[in-house]
């Protein structure tokens, strides 16, 4: 092994090492994700078993189902200043924590008061991870874009370059707005222009 084969097999393992890392951390995210989906989807289908059970009327039910997305909806804003004074996963984990804890507390409700309290809490702790983790994901994705060499971006800016001015602004739009397969369409948009024109 020469010196350089040396120093390159030092240097990659610390990369493997944090990409194996990086790659753990989304894996923990996406399934504290997937869970608070499945709570937010299971609710609704348990409820008329939830609603008999505690003897909730109609009003009481939807209520109940409606106080969530209510929670999640309030969350936002407090959540993105709470992103500002703290770091993201601090901010994720806290959110976390507020799910989990008062999910459990659902389980041993007394009734609808603390019931509907529980399930306005459970959105908020929902928004608080789902927004941390947005921005987590966005921010990690920038900075991948931001490393890479530039060639994908430069041949789709390039590809903007060689279209006509009036299609230019169509075209990326299409591309930037619904993503590479915007572009068929965008293509079979300005075929069915151009038909019209004759």
């Amino acid at each position: 092994m020469t010196l350089s084969n040396a120093e390159d097999a030092r240097t990659a393992a610390p990369e493997e090492s944090a990409r194996g890392l990086a790659l753990l951390g989304i894996a923990v995210a996406i399934a504290s994700y997937a869970v608070n989906a499945m709570d937010r989807t299971l609710f609704p289908l348990i409820l008329p078993e939830v609603a008999k059970e505690y003897n909730f009327s109609l009003p009481e039910a939807g209520l109940m189902s409606t106080v969530f997305t209510i929670g999640m909806a309030l969350a936002g804003l407090p959540t993105g200043f709470l992103m500002s004074r703290y770091s993201r996963k601090s901010v994720a984990q806290a959110g976390v924590f507020i799910f989990s804890a008062v999910t459990i507390l659902t389980v041993v409700a007394g009734g609808f008061g603390d019931m509907l309290v529980y399930r306005a809490l459970t959105g908020i702790g929902e928004a608080m991870q789902l927004t941390a983790l947005l921005a987590i994901v966005s921010a990690a994705r920038i900075a991948d874009i931001a490393l890479t060499d530039g060639t994908t971006r430069t041949s789709i800016n390039a590809m903007y370059q060689v279209l006509p001015s009036r299609n230019r602004f169509a075209a990326q739009a299409a591309v930037e707005g619904i993503g590479v397969p915007g572009i068929p369409f965008e293509m079979a948009s300005n075929r069915s222009r151009s038909d019209c024109r004759m």
